[in-house]
């Protein structure tokens, strides 16, 4: 699947898929907040090292799907 790919053909008009789907966390909000924690091996060979996220987040009535798209984000992986 070429990236970006728009989700309107699926329901999601305006939507882009910016990520690929390697790993699906599915998460619950708590008072609209919802958290996510990656324990990262202290290994100096990952520093630098970089991932990419999207978030999917249940909209009914939003578009014909319920579902609308974050914008991606990039994670650098650093030490301190």
């Amino acid at each position: 699947l070429a990236l970006p790919f728009p989700l309107g053909a699926i329901g999601m008009p305006g939507c882009t898929l910016y990520v690929s789907g390697e790993i699906a966390v599915p998460m619950a909000a708590t008072g609209g907040v919802a958290r996510w924690s990656l324990v990262v091996p202290p290994l100096r060979m990952l520093l630098g090292r970089s991932f990419y996220d999207q978030a999917f987040v249940g909209d009914p009535g939003s578009n014909p799907l319920g579902l609308v798209a974050s914008n991606a984000a990039q994670a650098i992986l650093g030490a301190h």
